[in-house]
């Protein structure tokens, strides 16, 4: 009973298209599945005096680039710009920003290969304090 189990077992395969983007064994996700992911937002961002922010690379080779917002009290979320990705996605980026943001804290997000955009993670703000005591 069991050898003819493997059987249609081996048989279902064989009629399986080469070609198929199908999943039938259960090894992981399909391409349209994966295709559908969106991409995560960098693990930490930091907001330095309002003005700089930074973030790590994801060091995912899925990511095509960044995209930075700011977040103001009782305002919507404001696009501001865009970064590429750079190399192997796993060194620090940049964003300045030009103007007076107080109380605006700046988010970024993901944008993999395909355009799918993921969630915004918000920054994390640093005061540095310029006066000399």
């Amino acid at each position: 009973m069991k050898a003819h189990h493997k059987l249609f077992s081996l048989l279902a395969l064989i009629f399986i298209s080469p070609f198929s983007t199908a999943n039938p064994v259960g090894l992981g996700i399909s391409f349209e599945e994966n295709a559908k992911l969106l991409p995560s937002p960098p693990g930490v961002i930091f907001q330095e005096n309002t003005f700089t922010i930074r973030w790590l690379g994801t060091a995912a080779d899925s990511i095509s680039e960044y995209r930075i917002y700011l977040a103001c009290k009782n305002s919507e979320r404001k696009f501001l710009g865009s970064e590429v990705v750079q190399g192997a996605n796993k060194d620090w980026y940049f964003f300045t920003m030009s103007g007076h943001f107080k109380g605006c804290i700046a988010e970024v997000s993901a944008v993999d290969k395909n355009g799918l955009e993921g969630h915004t993670l918000k920054a994390t703000v640093i005061e540095k304090n310029d006066k000399k005591k």
